[in-house]
């Protein structure tokens, strides 16, 4: 797409304002929504396969590795994708299902208002011990960075029990949670909504070129 991945821009800028990381979560919480009513788990959620359209809107990408489920077998076992996004339930091979799309979503939203992702280690070994066991810790400066309901839902999406997770089996709770209010789904599912920071995408070019 016009406007490259979130990963390239995650480079360039560091960080993302919340209002632009809001629109950019409501986008992948729609396809989130449509994949996962047809039992399709896409598994690899990240920064590097999230594209942004020349309209600053965010799709999802690269379905290489995402798994449809059968109706009579609900739970896949297997890990898959990378494991900084994984959810607690893949790295512990306890069977999971859409939860952990939810938690990869709540890992990229931390990852773009921050700069760093919560969960941080030097070994691969010890990544999966701090995702397992580790609780979720915000920087210091977090109450001038976002707002409480911004905290709340990132708190929600990276709760550790897939039963409790923000998202999962309940999309309309997550439409309303307060962080929410005011965005017209409606229309940001038809794409008539001006995104909150318009993409330069002739600086993209230059910068690829």
């Amino acid at each position: 797409m016009l406007g490259g991945d979130l990963r390239f821009h995650l480079e360039q800028q560091l960080n993302f304002p919340e209002s632009q990381v809001r629109h950019y979560v409501a986008c992948i919480a729609l396809s989130l929504n449509y994949i996962h009513t047809r039992r399709i788990v896409h598994r690899d959620i990240k920064p590097e396969n999230i594209l942004l359209d020349q309209n600053n809107y965010a799709h999802l990408s690269d379905f290489n590795i995402a798994v449809q489920f059968d109706r009579h077998q609900p739970l896949a076992w297997s890990r898959a994708g990378t494991v900084a996004y994984m959810a607690p339930e893949m790295l512990a091979k306890k069977g999971y299902f859409t939860s952990v799309d939810w938690w990869s979503l709540g890992i990229v939203a931390f990852e773009l208002l921050f700069g760093v992702r919560p969960f941080r280690a030097k070994s691969k070994e010890e990544l999966i011990h701090s995702i397992l066991c580790d609780p979720l810790v915000f920087p210091q400066n977090v109450y001038d960075v976002i707002s409480m309901d911004c905290i709340d839902i990132l708190t929600g999406l990276l709760d550790k029990s897939p039963y409790q997770r923000l998202g999962h089996h309940n999309f309309e709770r997550f439409k309303s949670h307060r962080w929410f209010q005011g965005l017209d789904w409606d229309k940001l599912e038809k794409k008539q909504l001006p995104s909150p920071y318009p993409l330069d995408v002739g600086s993209f070019y230059r910068c690829t070129s």
